[in-house]
């Protein structure tokens, strides 16, 4: 989805943050490691997107 430009990695950065703070309603997941995975996922995707413009 990243690759065929349906979102941005800001758009995600910025839906995750206006949603953080309502995971707590939410039990069975766990914040900090959403948290995580987001970044992981962003940091990666920005990683790919910089060694295909090397």
């Amino acid at each position: 989805m990243y690759k065929q430009k349906l979102f941005s990695l800001s758009n995600l950065r910025d839906c995750f943050e206006a949603i953080a703070p309502e995971l707590i309603r939410f039990p069975s997941l766990n914040p900090d490691m959403l948290r995580s995975r987001v970044d992981n996922f962003i940091e990666r995707c920005e990683d790919n997107l910089e060694d295909d413009q090397s």
